[in-house]
Protein backbone atom coordinates (compact mmCIF):
# COMPACT_ATOMS: atom_id res chain seq x y z
CA UNK A 1 0.00 0.00 0.00
CA UNK A 2 0.98 3.65 -0.50
CA UNK A 3 0.75 6.31 2.21
CA UNK A 4 0.94 10.09 2.34
CA UNK A 5 3.92 10.94 4.50
CA UNK A 6 3.75 13.37 7.41
CA UNK A 7 7.42 14.35 7.16
CA UNK A 8 10.63 13.38 5.30
CA UNK A 9 12.39 13.16 8.69
CA UNK A 10 13.12 9.42 8.78
CA UNK A 11 14.51 9.32 5.24
CA UNK A 12 16.68 12.36 5.86
CA UNK A 13 18.07 10.88 9.06
CA UNK A 14 18.96 7.76 7.12
CA UNK A 15 21.02 9.99 4.83
CA UNK A 16 22.76 11.49 7.86
CA UNK A 17 23.61 8.00 9.06
CA UNK A 18 25.16 7.32 5.63
CA UNK A 19 27.54 10.24 6.06
CA UNK A 20 25.76 13.22 4.52
CA UNK A 21 26.70 16.42 6.38
CA UNK A 22 24.19 19.08 5.28
CA UNK A 23 20.83 18.19 3.72
CA UNK A 24 17.47 19.83 3.14
CA UNK A 25 14.15 18.94 1.53
CA UNK A 26 11.20 21.02 0.33
CA UNK A 27 8.13 18.90 -0.34
CA UNK A 28 4.47 18.24 0.34
CA UNK A 29 3.46 16.75 3.68
CA UNK A 30 0.05 15.58 4.86
CA UNK A 31 -1.39 15.60 8.39
CA UNK A 32 -4.96 14.69 9.23
CA UNK A 33 -5.54 17.46 11.76
CA UNK A 34 -8.16 20.23 11.96
CA UNK A 35 -7.90 23.00 9.36
CA UNK A 36 -7.22 26.49 10.64
CA UNK A 37 -5.62 29.75 9.52
CA UNK A 38 -2.27 28.31 10.62
CA UNK A 39 -2.63 24.65 9.57
CA UNK A 40 -3.63 22.80 6.41
CA UNK A 41 -3.90 19.03 5.96
CA UNK A 42 -1.62 19.35 2.92
CA UNK A 43 1.27 21.79 3.06
CA UNK A 44 4.78 22.46 1.78
CA UNK A 45 7.46 21.92 4.39
CA UNK A 46 11.13 22.82 4.44
CA UNK A 47 13.16 20.46 6.60
CA UNK A 48 16.92 20.50 7.03
CA UNK A 49 19.63 18.80 9.09
CA UNK A 50 23.28 19.37 9.85
CA UNK A 51 25.48 16.59 11.16
CA UNK A 52 27.12 17.15 14.55
CA UNK A 53 24.66 19.96 15.40
CA UNK A 54 22.21 20.24 18.29
CA UNK A 55 18.80 21.86 18.40
CA UNK A 56 20.20 25.22 19.54
CA UNK A 57 22.20 25.50 16.33
CA UNK A 58 19.11 24.58 14.29
CA UNK A 59 17.24 27.31 16.17
CA UNK A 60 19.91 29.77 15.04
CA UNK A 61 19.54 28.47 11.46
CA UNK A 62 15.80 29.10 11.65
CA UNK A 63 16.25 32.64 12.91
CA UNK A 64 18.77 33.46 10.18
CA UNK A 65 16.50 31.95 7.51
CA UNK A 66 13.52 34.04 8.64
CA UNK A 67 15.62 37.21 8.83
CA UNK A 68 17.03 36.62 5.35
CA UNK A 69 13.58 35.90 3.91
CA UNK A 70 12.19 39.02 5.57
CA UNK A 71 15.04 41.09 4.15
CA UNK A 72 14.48 39.79 0.61
CA UNK A 73 10.72 40.34 0.78
CA UNK A 74 11.22 43.94 1.91
CA UNK A 75 13.74 44.47 -0.89
CA UNK A 76 11.15 43.29 -3.44
CA UNK A 77 8.47 45.58 -1.90
CA UNK A 78 6.31 42.77 -0.51
CA UNK A 79 4.13 43.69 2.52
CA UNK A 80 5.97 42.54 5.64
CA UNK A 81 5.99 42.95 9.40
CA UNK A 82 8.11 46.08 10.02
CA UNK A 83 10.28 44.58 12.75
CA UNK A 84 10.91 40.97 13.72
CA UNK A 85 11.17 40.16 17.42
CA UNK A 86 12.23 36.65 18.41
CA UNK A 87 11.37 34.97 21.70
CA UNK A 88 12.80 31.60 22.67
CA UNK A 89 10.35 29.38 24.52
CA UNK A 90 9.37 25.72 24.95
CA UNK A 91 6.27 23.87 23.76
CA UNK A 92 5.40 23.22 27.40
CA UNK A 93 5.55 26.95 28.19
CA UNK A 94 3.35 27.79 25.20
CA UNK A 95 0.66 25.33 26.30
CA UNK A 96 0.67 26.73 29.82
CA UNK A 97 0.52 30.34 28.61
CA UNK A 98 -2.11 29.96 25.87
CA UNK A 99 -4.20 26.97 26.97
CA UNK A 100 -3.62 26.97 30.71
CA UNK A 101 -2.48 23.36 31.05
CA UNK A 102 0.81 21.50 31.12
CA UNK A 103 1.12 19.26 28.06
CA UNK A 104 3.74 17.12 29.81
CA UNK A 105 1.02 15.93 32.16
CA UNK A 106 -0.86 14.47 29.18
CA UNK A 107 1.65 12.25 27.42
CA UNK A 108 -0.95 9.49 27.18
CA UNK A 109 -3.04 10.10 24.03
CA UNK A 110 -6.24 8.89 25.69
CA UNK A 111 -5.86 11.44 28.48
CA UNK A 112 -5.26 14.37 26.12
CA UNK A 113 -8.23 13.29 23.95
CA UNK A 114 -10.51 13.23 26.99
CA UNK A 115 -9.17 16.61 28.13
CA UNK A 116 -10.03 18.12 24.73
CA UNK A 117 -13.54 16.63 24.88
CA UNK A 118 -14.08 18.06 28.38
CA UNK A 119 -12.51 21.48 27.90
CA UNK A 120 -12.60 22.33 24.19
CA UNK A 121 -15.90 20.85 22.91
CA UNK A 122 -16.13 23.42 20.10
CA UNK A 123 -13.21 21.72 18.36
CA UNK A 124 -15.32 18.59 17.91
CA UNK A 125 -18.54 20.20 16.69
CA UNK A 126 -19.77 19.45 13.20
CA UNK A 127 -19.49 22.44 10.88
CA UNK A 128 -22.93 23.95 10.17
CA UNK A 129 -22.35 24.54 6.42
CA UNK A 130 -21.18 22.45 3.49
CA UNK A 131 -20.04 23.67 0.10
CA UNK A 132 -20.05 21.44 -2.98
CA UNK A 133 -17.77 22.60 -5.79
CA UNK A 134 -17.84 21.01 -9.24
CA UNK A 135 -14.45 21.36 -10.92
CA UNK A 136 -12.02 19.86 -13.44
CA UNK A 137 -8.33 20.24 -14.17
CA UNK A 138 -9.07 21.17 -17.80
CA UNK A 139 -11.34 24.02 -16.68
CA UNK A 140 -9.51 27.38 -16.80
CA UNK A 141 -12.12 29.22 -14.65
CA UNK A 142 -11.67 26.49 -11.99
CA UNK A 143 -8.07 27.56 -11.64
CA UNK A 144 -9.14 31.21 -11.33
CA UNK A 145 -11.55 30.50 -8.46
CA UNK A 146 -9.25 28.09 -6.61
CA UNK A 147 -7.66 30.70 -4.27
CA UNK A 148 -11.15 31.54 -2.95
CA UNK A 149 -11.79 27.86 -2.20
CA UNK A 150 -8.45 27.64 -0.42
CA UNK A 151 -9.41 30.65 1.69
CA UNK A 152 -12.83 29.20 2.51
CA UNK A 153 -11.24 25.93 3.62
CA UNK A 154 -9.67 27.79 6.54
CA UNK A 155 -13.10 28.77 7.86
CA UNK A 156 -14.18 26.63 10.83
CA UNK A 157 -17.88 26.92 9.91
CA UNK A 158 -17.80 25.16 6.54
CA UNK A 159 -16.72 21.89 4.94
CA UNK A 160 -15.74 21.80 1.28
CA UNK A 161 -16.54 18.82 -0.94
CA UNK A 162 -15.22 18.66 -4.50
CA UNK A 163 -16.83 16.83 -7.41
CA UNK A 164 -14.22 16.19 -10.09
CA UNK A 165 -16.13 16.37 -13.38
CA UNK A 166 -15.26 14.22 -16.44
CA UNK A 167 -11.54 14.49 -15.77
CA UNK A 168 -8.32 12.55 -16.14
CA UNK A 169 -7.52 11.28 -12.64
CA UNK A 170 -3.78 11.98 -12.98
CA UNK A 171 -4.41 15.54 -14.18
CA UNK A 172 -6.90 16.08 -11.34
CA UNK A 173 -4.36 14.93 -8.75
CA UNK A 174 -1.69 17.18 -10.24
CA UNK A 175 -4.13 20.12 -10.18
CA UNK A 176 -4.65 19.73 -6.43
CA UNK A 177 -0.97 18.97 -5.83
CA UNK A 178 0.11 22.19 -7.57
CA UNK A 179 -2.60 24.54 -6.27
CA UNK A 180 -3.43 22.95 -2.91
CA UNK A 181 -6.37 20.80 -1.85
CA UNK A 182 -9.17 22.76 -0.13
CA UNK A 183 -11.56 19.82 -0.01
CA UNK A 184 -12.39 17.59 2.93
CA UNK A 185 -13.49 14.98 0.38
CA UNK A 186 -13.25 14.67 -3.41
CA UNK A 187 -15.84 12.66 -5.37
CA UNK A 188 -15.14 11.50 -8.92
CA UNK A 189 -17.86 12.04 -11.54
CA UNK A 190 -16.51 10.45 -14.73
CA UNK A 191 -19.92 10.26 -16.39
CA UNK A 192 -21.24 13.65 -15.25
CA UNK A 193 -24.38 12.02 -13.80
CA UNK A 194 -23.75 13.18 -10.19
CA UNK A 195 -23.34 16.77 -11.32
CA UNK A 196 -26.45 16.67 -13.51
CA UNK A 197 -28.46 15.29 -10.59
CA UNK A 198 -27.39 18.34 -8.59
CA UNK A 199 -28.65 20.56 -11.40
CA UNK A 200 -25.28 21.56 -12.84
CA UNK A 201 -25.10 22.89 -16.38
CA UNK A 202 -21.33 23.31 -16.55
CA UNK A 203 -18.12 23.78 -14.59
CA UNK A 204 -17.35 25.32 -12.27
CA UNK A 205 -20.51 25.42 -10.22
CA UNK A 206 -20.80 25.75 -6.46
CA UNK A 207 -23.59 24.88 -4.04
CA UNK A 208 -23.85 26.12 -0.46
CA UNK A 209 -25.76 23.80 1.88
CA UNK A 210 -27.14 24.02 5.39
CA UNK A 211 -28.91 21.10 7.08
CA UNK A 212 -28.31 19.13 3.85
CA UNK A 213 -30.39 21.60 1.84
CA UNK A 214 -29.05 23.81 -0.95
CA UNK A 215 -29.50 27.43 0.11
CA UNK A 216 -27.45 29.09 -2.61
CA UNK A 217 -26.16 28.16 -6.06
CA UNK A 218 -23.26 29.89 -7.83
CA UNK A 219 -22.89 29.37 -11.58
CA UNK A 220 -19.41 30.03 -12.92
CA UNK A 221 -16.19 30.67 -11.01
CA UNK A 222 -16.24 32.15 -7.53
CA UNK A 223 -14.85 35.67 -7.31
CA UNK A 224 -14.33 38.32 -4.65
CA UNK A 225 -18.03 39.25 -4.63
CA UNK A 226 -19.35 35.70 -4.28
CA UNK A 227 -16.59 34.82 -1.80
CA UNK A 228 -17.65 37.74 0.40
CA UNK A 229 -21.30 36.69 0.04
CA UNK A 230 -20.54 33.13 1.17
CA UNK A 231 -18.40 34.42 4.04
CA UNK A 232 -21.29 36.58 5.27
CA UNK A 233 -23.86 33.78 5.00
CA UNK A 234 -21.82 31.26 6.98
CA UNK A 235 -21.35 33.71 9.85
CA UNK A 236 -25.03 33.26 10.75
Amino acid sequence: PMYLHTSPEFYMKELLSEGFQKIFNIGWCFRDEPLSITHRNQFLMLEWYRAESNYNEILDDTKELILKTHQELKKDKFPTIPTLNFQKTTVQELFIKNLNFDILQFLDTNRIEQYIIDNFPDLLKEKPYNLINIWASWCAPCKEEHPYLIELSFNDRINLVGINYKDNIKNAKNFLFDLGNPYKEVLVDNSGVKSIELGAIGVPETYLLKDNKIIKKFIGPLNKITFDEISEIIKK
